[in-house]
């Protein structure tokens, strides 16, 4: 079981965490086996560290497991230390699932202001100043990662009261999923608590619609009007890739080579789209899945899409216009930033009018939809616009349409 925990330990320096958690698991076993408190401490540690950033790894149920084995052996400081390390997990995941969605998931947050709670009391109890800190620091990240006023954040000393003020709803906002203020409701009767066979009586049957009141629309808004979080300029070296003609591609990324930004630094892939591009609909999108594929394998962490003669259409116009390739290509890009969150993908469109009158605005906007929160720039007579979610409710599914009382045969009628 020693020789197990050192070949962990070494998988663990090599980066290899499957071997170190399959080495360790078996030291565990061996350790049980033998009934060695110990020994199962430290197999149970050697899994937590070596399963640290897998999310969804053993390092949760082998932190658990070693604060129960030190709470049954009846030692209170091992037990902190335990549920300490337990609280960092849950505070690694949070971080994790951040990098994925804005909003750091509930779940997490709780279990780990509880894990910091249990520790903090036992730090007490043990006379661990250290220990009660770092219990507080963990409270305030867990809030920081919610984003919760700074200055709550800053009162923070005690991590029971803060668990207390987040299950009764005292820090959640529109920017986390921490749980809401419930409605107080007082039960004084026996009929609320225990329903009659009145109140269990159906209704008139109805469908209803189970995405009701879940249902968003995305529209385009004028970037001018909107505030937009910037990081400093850069430098940057550019590879251009094109999926049609040169005739259009080119000069853009002429002009994009001779900008400030493009001085032989951070690697960035330039993939155009010009006009007859859409004529070969199928090679395109399979030239595109292939190029971020590549990106991925190869670790490059930029790239931009430029389109050439495509700006944004209103879903009401029902006027007849081409089939455009900027939906799939956005598609593709925001599914790319789910599976690779380590890939920054940008989108410059605009229609002809935009290239030909100034293209200059498109141009920058190659580099900044990779240094801005507003990674998706399409332009239409000039003016650039950016993509924005509201609720509205969907359209119903089936529309009722009544005939007109002037018949088209009634002309035929009155010729007769």
């Amino acid at each position: 079981a020693g020789a197990q925990l050192i070949v962990a330990e070494v998988c663990v320096q090599m980066l290899d965490s499957v071997s170190a958690v399959a080495a360790a698991s078996e030291a565990l076993r061996l350790y049980k086996s033998a009934g060695n408190k110990a020994g199962q401490a430290a197999a149970l540690l050697a899994i937590t560290t070596a399963d640290y950033d897998n999310e969804n790894g053993k390092a949760v149920s082998a932190a658990e497991e070693r604060a129960t084995l030190f709470r049954e052996s009846g030692q209170p400081y091992q037990e902190a230390e335990a549920l300490a390390t337990l609280a960092n997990v849950y505070v690694a995941r949070i971080g994790k699932r951040i990098a994925r969605c804005s909003v750091a998931p509930s779940d997490d947050s709780i279990a780990a202001l509880r894990a910091a709670r249990d520790a903090h009391g036992l730090f007490s109890r043990s006379r661990s100043h250290q220990g009660e800190e770092a219990m507080s620091r963990v409270a305030a990240q867990v809030l920081q990662y919610n984003n919760v006023n700074p200055d709550n954040i800053a009162a923070v000393v005690h991590p029971g009261e803060v668990y207390q003020d987040v299950l009764d709803g005292q820090y959640a906002n529109a920017g986390n999923s921490l749980p809401r203020k419930g409605a107080p409701k007082n039960i004084s009767k026996v009929e609320e608590v225990i329903p009659s066979a009145k109140q269990l009586e159906r209704g008139r049957f109805a469908w209803t619609n189970p995405l009701a009141g879940y249902s968003y629309s995305m529209t385009w808004t004028p970037l001018k009007d909107r505030k937009v979080r910037r990081k400093p300029r850069g430098s940057y070296d550019l590879l251009g890739i094109n999926g049609g003609s040169r005739t259009t591609a080119i000069p853009a990324l002429v002009e994009a080579r001779a900008h400030d930004a493009s001085e032989r630094g951070d690697p960035v892939v330039v993939f155009m789209v010009p006009p007859d591009a859409r004529h070969g609909y199928a090679t395109t999108i399979m030239t595109a899945v292939q190029v971020i594929a590549a990106m991925i394998t190869a670790k490059l962490p930029r790239l931009v899409f430029v389109q050439f003669d495509e700006p944004q259409w209103d879903p009401a116009d029902t006027d007849v216009r081409q089939c455009s390739l900027h939906p799939s290509l956005l598609g593709l890009l925001r599914s790319c930033r789910l599976e690779a969150p380590n890939v920054v993908c940008g989108y410059v469109g605009g229609d002809a009018a935009s290239w030909h009158a100034d293209p200059t605005p498109l141009i920058n906007a190659i580099f900044e939809v990779i240094e801005s929160d507003e990674t998706e720039h399409m332009y239409k007579r000039g003016e650039g616009y950016g993509p924005l979610l509201i609720h509205k409710p969907l359209d119903e599914a089936v529309q009722y349409v009544k005939p007109q009382k002037k018949k088209a045969w009634d002309s035929v009628s009155n010729i007769r």
